[in-house]
């Protein structure tokens, strides 16, 4: 499932989710590097449970397409005092 969406006067963003999962699986967004146009995303994976949300373990960072670094083993610590309700999904 494909999600774009830009604050006013920002960037536009496009998300990826897992139609299994519904997991963000990709994010990528055009940039300017050195004044030229290029495509910037993220890949992410191996999802694990943090509390009460399940984050990204694993992002592969890519420009114009080309990976150019992965990170792996991310950890996440979540404030104790966090509402879950926060991390429900809305309502359709």
């Amino acid at each position: 499932m494909l999600f774009r969406s830009s604050i006013q006067g920002g960037t536009e963003v496009s998300l990826f989710f897992d139609k299994n999962t519904g997991l963000l699986s990709k994010a990528e967004r055009k940039s300017k590097q050195s004044g030229v146009d290029v495509l910037k995303g993220t890949l992410f994976s191996d999802y694990k449970s943090f509390g009460p949300v399940k984050m990204p373990t694993s992002e592969a960072q890519l420009l114009g397409g080309n990976k150019i670094a992965d990170i792996k083993n991310i950890q996440y610590t979540l404030e104790a005092t966090q509402d879950d309700s926060l991390y429900q999904l809305p309502s359709k």
